[in-house]
């Protein structure tokens, strides 16, 4: 069925945008979402509602960026809006140049994915909702009482059917911390839906469906933007399951599912999550207080925390890791450092043997680690990235009950000694410094401007690195004006911003040299 004119064909293909309705079309009454009640068996069948199947010919000048050599596993951004009775969904292919708009034909769909099931398929919170949808429909499933499983029950996907497992689906979402909506208002896009009510318990008209396609293209255009601007997400986790010869099919997990089946973990159970140790590292006097309250059986808990006045200013301590600021607004100038360790968290790892217990190869996070660092110190930032995802996504994944790799002992053991390694670090340099703030890796402290006095600070900073084996790296501030420890704005000196300056010429442009405040391209300078 014909439902598309002219005018929605140059919408879709972007050469018109989606015009705002200045009065919004009246919506149908429906029942309120805690009356509506659907009879799921009552599926209306396929050949008595709207159907379409339409390919659309993309502009190649608008995707120039995606190449096959680039995406050699080739990209399909998808969405699919679920109602009682109709369905619809939209894939953009940028590599093959085609944008399929598909409604309520679940054969023309099998066709797609049969076509493409190889390659990834990219949609915005897809991991959650979207693949499920897709599984369902090729299994032959009701779309509608997968959706409200999903949304209304709460349900995971693998607890909807076990059958989805059998269906392969290279799916890689590019969700980030907000809503896809939020995110088009960030970008300046429209951020209007479809007015066509979900639980509408009829057919939709063509008029309707119509308007759904319209937003559901909007969303998948969107998703690309989205994309666009974070690909480093999917190049890292290409890198991943490349660098260390994994299945492609892994390209759906999140990254620290990623990093557990990297570290070859296999679920084990513990009953021993505060039995951690505490390093004998750790030189405290003065602030010995809080080393006793972790030894204190009573407050294994982790509701509990406690609150101690380190340098002057009020510090939190607890079972997250630890915080402290002044409690009243500052701003301040002068010689202000940024102290922050290195790696922290993955340094305790290797260093005090706190890996998790669940990793049958231990060793590779070290080789991990170390290679990262050579990397690092050529200078290779890209190449960096799969490495460093590993490493830092070991912690959350020991404090996940859902991941192979839970080991809260260990978790423990690192959180803890994380803060007590700060505090005694900071005990040490009380004399000499005014805190600014304690953070989970790092301090920002201000010292006098006197070069004896700061050389005393750096001399108490590498005895502190020598005894405990962290790494210290240290940025100069110039100023800045502070609220509480996570609301604050900074001005770095200029050897900060010179040497920021430095890594991003050294990077894009591999022909020049950067050697003090001289530029040396192709050896002239």
């Amino acid at each position: 069925m014909g439902l598309l004119d002219v005018d929605d064909i140059n919408l879709l293909q972007g050469k018109q945008k989606i015009k705002q309705n200045k009065k919004p079309a009246k919506k149908e009454i429906v029942p309120k979402k805690e009356e509506v009640k659907i009879n799921y068996n009552n599926l209306i069948p396929e050949d008595e509602r709207v159907q379409m199947h339409e390919t659309i010919k993309l502009d190649a000048e608008k995707y120039q960026d995606f190449t096959g050599e680039k995406y050699h596993y080739s990209l399909n951004f998808y969405d699919f809006e679920v109602f009682v009775h109709d369905w619809c969904v939209t894939v953009l292919n940028p590599i093959e140049l085609t944008q399929t708009i598909i409604v309520n034909d679940t054969q023309a769909l099998k066709r797609y994915y049969n076509k493409h099931k190889n390659q990834i398929w990219v949609g915005y919170n897809s991991r959650n909702y979207d693949t499920f949808i897709m599984k369902g429909l090729l299994l032959g499933m009701n779309p509608k009482k997968i959706n409200d499983d999903i949304i209304f029950k709460g349900l995971k996907g693998w607890q909807i059917s076990k059958e989805f497992r059998n269906i392969t689906f290279l799916n890689f979402d590019i969700y980030t911390s907000n809503s896809l909506k939020t995110l088009e208002g960030f970008m300046g896009d429209d951020i209007r839906e479809t007015e066509v009510d979900f639980n509408l318990m009829r057919l939709l008209t063509p008029s309707e469906i119509r308007q759904t396609i319209k937003y559901n293209v909007h969303d998948v255009n969107e998703t690309l933007e989205v994309f666009r601007r974070n690909k480093y997400l999917y190049e890292s986790q290409i890198q991943l399951i490349e660098t260390f010869n994994m299945d492609i099919e892994m390209i759906g997990l999140t990254q620290a599912q990623l990093t557990a089946n990297i570290l070859e973990c296999k679920k084990k159970e513990h009953d021993d999550e505060f039995n951690f140790p505490i390093i004998d590292k750790i030189h405290l006097k003065k602030y010995k207080k809080a080393l006793d309250w972790f030894n204190e059986p009573t407050n294994r808990d982790y509701k509990k925390s406690f609150s101690l006045d380190v340098c002057g200013v009020p510090h939190q301590f607890g079972w997250g890791g630890l915080h402290g600021s002044p409690i009243n607004p500052l701003h301040s100038k002068g010689r202000i450092f940024h102290v922050d360790v290195n790696s922290y968290y993955p340094s305790q790892i290797i260093t005090y043997g706190f890996m998790t217990r669940n990793s049958n190869n231990p060793e590779r996070y070290k080789q991990v680690y170390e290679y990262r660092l050579k990397l690092k110190a050529e200078g290779k930032k890209k190449e960096q990235a799969p490495y460093k995802i590993v490493l830092n996504g070991a912690y959350g994944m020991m404090k996940d009950k859902f991941s192979l790799a839970y080991d809260p002992k260990q978790a423990n053991a690192i959180c803890v000694n994380g803060q007590l390694m700060l505090l005694d670090l900071l005990e040490h340099l009380e004399p000499y410094i005014t805190l600014i703030q304690s953070n989970t890796d790092g301090l920002i402290i201000q010292v006098e401007d006197n070069e004896e006095k700061i050389s005393k600070v750096k001399n108490i900073c590498h005895r502190w690195e020598h005894r405990t084996g962290m790494g210290l790296a240290y940025d100069e501030i110039t100023e800045i004006f502070q609220k509480d420890v996570n609301n604050y704005c900074m001005k770095y000196s200029l050897q900060k911003e010179v040497n920021q300056l430095k890594s991003l010429l050294e990077e894009y442009y591999p022909n020049i040299q950067v050697l003090d405040n001289e530029l040396i391209f192709n050896d002239e300078v």
